[in-house]
């Protein structure tokens, strides 16, 4: 007896099926007899077995479909904890570029001021170095090109030449 039931174990559930199964065939092949409550029990200890055995498949896939949430939820926890690391490091980039941005502009319009500033002086400058210029043109070609002497006859000799 003791290796009927050790065989019964070594060859677990799927053999006690199969077994079980044959016994249901032959039964349902043997002619209907008159035995209801044998029929009965026989039937019910077949749906009991049908139940367990559905029972612990559920019960597997239970567990199956919890562990695999498990693995879910934890991933889930992590992707929002880098999704927030992500947040927090693009929000400190993007403060970090705006000040970039304003301390440019602030050094582009110091530029702009300092060149608007400069141009205005150079166009002063200029200005007024090509007023002192054509004065000392003026000087130096009253002196040295056109002798006192010399300007006085160019300009009597300039009036009769006018009037022919």
């Amino acid at each position: 007896m003791c290796t009927m039931e050790n065989e019964k174990q070594a060859t677990g559930p799927s053999e006690e099926h199969k077994e079980k199964s044959e016994k249901v065939e032959e039964k349902t092949k043997e002619p209907v007899r008159d035995y209801p409550e044998e029929v009965k029990e026989d039937i019910k200890s077949q749906i009991d077995e049908i139940e367990k055995r559905f029972q612990r498949q559920i019960e597997e896939q239970y567990e199956v479909i919890k562990k695999e949430l498990s693995v879910i939820n934890s991933a889930a926890t992590k992707i929002e904890g880098m999704e927030d690391r992500f947040q927090a490091l693009v929000e400190k980039e993007l403060g970090e570029i705006k000040k970039e941005i304003s301390v440019m502009a602030a050094s582009k319009q110091k530029i702009e001021n300092e060149l608007s500033d400069r141009w205005n002086i150079v166009v002063k400058l200029r200005s007024q170095t090509y007023e002192k210029l054509m004065k000392e043109y003026k000087k130096v070609e009253e002196q040295f090109i056109l002798r006192p002497s010399e300007k006085i006859d160019e300009t009597i000799d300039n009036e009769p030449e006018e009037e022919q």
